[in-house]
């Protein structure tokens, strides 16, 4: 997401992610009806969808230049070789009975973390101001 869309639509794809975390957040940790995790995590990815959507109809889309793409393709590296980290962990705490784990809650994880890092190392870099 680019500093430089408009902000209604930064909002929209903004609150379109903290619903799908939300959803599965809810699906990890809580014992809920499915309906509702399957409510919030497709109302969220409808939203981050039409945000994205609206912001490159109207051609408001995010500008992209070399120091964006840089920094999200670092982000998006970092992002990976963290979920990487977190899925030997988990794979490890399974195998030695740490923790039980189902293909819900690996998945439901997995999710969680990749769009968490991804963010995070994407807001970190912009604010350093560069990916050296």
């Amino acid at each position: 997401m680019s500093a430089n869309m408009p902000k209604k639509y930064r909002n929209r794809i903004l609150a379109g992610t903290l619903i799908l975390l939300v959803g599965i957040f809810v699906e990890i940790f809580m014992e809920l009806d499915q309906i509702i995790t399957i409510t919030l995590v497709t109302m969220g990815s409808v939203i981050i969808l039409y945000g994205i959507l609206y912001a490159l109809k109207y051609g408001e889309g995010p500008i992209q230049d070399e120091w964006s793409r840089k920094i999200g393709s670092i982000s998006l590296s970092y992002s990976w070789i963290t979920t990487f980290f977190v899925l030997t962990g988990m794979f490890w705490m399974n195998y030695f009975e740490i923790i039980s784990l189902d293909v819900n809650s690996v998945i439901g994880v997995v999710f969680f973390v990749m769009i968490i890092t991804a963010n995070l190392f994407q807001l970190y870099f912009r604010r350093k101001g560069d990916v050296e």
